[in-house]
C-alpha cells in the first residue's frame, strides 16, 4: 500500500522529488531529501467511517545549510507542495560549497534525527476524575498500534466518555516514532495524557 524511499533505496515514483535531490524546504535553508513516502492511510477516527488513502507525499529532509549558507544540521518532513528545487545558481554554489568542505559533508552524511508524528485527541476530564489514561494502551505499544486499534482500545475502556470536540483541558497523545508505517498505517508506539 505504501510507498516509501529511502536514502538506502532509489528514486521516488513522485518525479519531481527524489532521495538525494537538493530542494528548498518549508523552512529557510538548503535540504536534501533523505525519504519520500506516500500511500498511507489518514489519520482519523475510525468510528466515523471506513479508512482512506490520503493525497499527500510526506517529504522528508536534512538541512545542510541555513539562508546564509552558514553550515546549520537539523531535519523535517513536509508535504511535497513546499518543497522546490533549488535555482540553477543555487545549485552551482552549492556543488562548490559541497567541494570544498569535505569534513562538513561526512559530518552531515552521518547526521540523523527521527522526525515524529503525534496524533491528539482532545478530551474534557472533569477535576475529580480517577481514570488512568494512558493503561489501557500500555499492552499494545510494544508492538505498535495503527489508528484502527487506538479507536478498538478507545471503545473497549472508560477513554471512550471523554473524548470532546470543545472545552478541552487534556489531550491524550499518541507518538509515532520517525513516522513509522507497517501496511500502509502509521504505527504508534508511545502514549500520553497532558492536562492543561
Amino acid at each position: 500500500m505504501a510507498e516509501e524511499t529511502d536514502s538506502s533505496g532509489g528514486r521516488s515514483c513522485y518525479a519531481t522529488r527524489s532521495v538525494g535531490d537538493w530542494v528548498h524546504s518549508y523552512s529557510q535553508g538548503i535540504w536534501q531529501v533523505y525519504r519520500v513516502l506516500q500511500g498511507t492511510y489518514a489519520i482519523s477516527d475510525r468510528r466515523k467511517g471506513a479508512r482512506t488513502v490520503g493525497d499527500g507525499i510526506h517529504v522528508f529532509s536534512k538541512r545542510l545549510l541555513n539562508k546564509s549558507w552558514k553550515r546549520s544540521f537539523s531535519v523535517e518532513v513536509c508535504d511535497l507542495s513546499f518543497t522546490r528545487p533549488l535555482e540553477p545558481e543555487e545549485a552551482e554554489r552549492l556543488h562548490r560549497f559541497i567541494a570544498d568542505n569535505p569534513t562538513v559533508m561526512r559530518e552531515f552524511a552521518e547526521y540523523r534525527r527521527p522526525v515524529n508524528l503525534a496524533y491528539n485527541l482532545g478530551l474534557n476530564v472533569p477535576e475529580s476524575t480517577k481514570v488512568e489514561f494512558e493503561a489501557p494502551f500500555e499492552p499494545y505499544l510494544a508492538e505498535g498500534m495503527d489508528c484502527e486499534r487506538i479507536w478498538k482500545v478507545i471503545s473497549d475502556s472508560q477513554v471512550h466518555r471523554f473524548l470532546a470536540d470543545r472545552m478541552l483541558n487534556a489531550t491524550l497523545q499518541f507518538e509515532s516514532v520517525d513516522h513509522e508505517v507497517r501496511d500502509g498505517e502509521f504505527i504508534f508506539r508511545k502514549c500520553r495524557f497532558l492536562k492543561s
